[in-house]
């Protein structure tokens, strides 16, 4: 089996940026990417991002061809395609990281920076009925059409902005309260064409093949909506860890301030790691880096 010093399980900007800074400092270095392109969550931007300093960019696609760029032409070794199911750490300290299709190495080191996926509501058809689609680039397509936002965070009230801007009529579907930043709130609260039902819950999805037509609300009444999106959080995304570290109550993997696990050498890092307020391009960019340069500080210590 093939023996490496380092192996990153994902490659979103924090993946990539640890396995740089690990690979221009000569550690045998190998990125594992599920996707058939690098650049994680990023690529589903469907928005300007500003906030990224020295490149800002239309929508994240761009950014993400920039970072496949770069670690092409530094020589980074990428394996997309391929979903690691295991991380197991031997008796002898080796990581031993298991892949499909079928394939393991072994490892001396290894980060987890498999960022989170979309929190799912539980209902059926959700996929069917692209819940969690890309929401924002649609908002020309459905002007003067009914569309169902769920959720009361920052996403949902930004996304119900953007489509209503556009000329969608939006229903913002809140269980509870709004806890959207006040700055977020309000623009979305005055922006024409969005209306928010608080204490309201979606139950149930209605259409016919592939198109929506309504979604149930538990009080029994029925909205009107050609599409829903619905934008309730993430969880936390690993594959099977042997054996298992610490967490936190939500699923996040603990870490100290240089990415360690309570397992020795194996490393955490990006959007798994941070609360949702800390979730910036940057944040990840920057957590990575750190833990590149401590894992060559930590093989080198033996």
């Amino acid at each position: 089996m093939e023996v490496v010093d380092f192996v990153v399980v994902g490659g979103g900007p924090a993946g990539l940026s640890a396995a740089l800074v690990a690979h221009g400092n000569q550690l045998r270095t190998v990125l594992l990417e599920r996707s058939s392109e690098l650049g994680g969550q990023v690529r589903w931007a469907d928005h300007p991002i500003a906030d990224f300093l020295g490149r800002p960019v239309d929508h994240g696609a761009q950014l993400a061809a920039v970072f496949a760029e770069q670690a092409e032409g530094l020589g980074l070794p990428t394996r997309l395609g391929v979903e690691v199911e295991g991380v197991i750490q031997r008796p002898d300290g080796l990581f031993r990281v298991e892949y499909r299709p079928g394939g393991a190495l072994s490892a001396r080191a290894v980060l987890i920076a498999s960022g989170t996926t979309a929190r799912r509501l539980g209902l059926a058809d959700e996929e069917r009925f692209g819940l969690h689609d890309r929401a924002r680039t649609l908002g020309p397509s459905l002007k003067g059409q009914p569309v169902v936002v769920i959720g009361g965070g920052d996403e949902p009230c930004e996304t119900a902005r953007w489509l209503a801007k556009d000329g969608a009529q939006v229903t913002l579907v809140v269980r509870q309260e709004l806890r959207a930043r006040p700055l977020l709130r309000k623009a979305m609260l005055d922006t024409p064409g969005v209306t928010v039902r608080r204490g309201a819950q979606v139950v149930a999805l209605e259409g016919q093949g592939d198109q929506l037509q309504a979604v149930r609300l538990a009080s029994g009444e029925r909205l009107p909506a050609v599409r829903c999106f619905a934008r309730i959080g993430v969880e936390a995304r690993t594959p099977r860890l042997e054996p298992d570290p610490v967490r936190e109550v939500d699923g996040r993997l603990r870490i100290d301030a240089y990415g360690r696990t309570s397992v020795p050498r194996l490393y955490a890092a990006g959007d798994l790691v941070v609360t949702g307020d800390r979730r910036y391009i940057s944040v990840a960019t920057g957590t990575g880096a750190i833990v590149g340069r401590a894992v060559e500080s930590d093989l080198s210590s033996g």
